[in-house]
């Protein structure tokens, strides 16, 4: 496989759904956050310019759909009440944690 196509796999779908989250909670419509999350994923991956010829015309001609059905279904995800409090709760202890090691290190 293209070194350069491993990113595929390490996308980091966490943040995705954490970026959602962050979306839904400020109010977003789900087809705007969608549309720019989508173009955010398609613009870091140019799968055009990483795969030579006609198929990375295709992939990267599909990618973009493929990305907002997969954001379309992680949008279910963040925007459900349950999951998003608990994220949301793992997210200020990840935070207060830095801040406490951070005023740590200042000190």
């Amino acid at each position: 496989m293209n070194p350069k196509l491993d990113i595929l796999k390490n996308i980091p779908w966490n943040e995705v759904l954490e970026t959602l989250d962050a979306l839904a909670e400020a109010g977003w419509d789900k087809d705007a956050a969608i549309d720019l999350v989508a173009q955010l994923l398609d613009d870091a991956l140019p799968l055009d310019a990483w795969v030579p010829g006609a198929a990375g015309v295709a992939l990267e001609a599909i990618d973009g759909p493929v990305l907002r059905a997969v954001l379309g279904l992680l949008w279910g995800l963040a925007t459900s009440k349950k999951g998003r409090k608990g994220r949301k709760a793992i997210r200020i202890k990840v935070l207060q944690a830095k801040a406490a090691e951070f005023a740590a290190a200042r000190a």
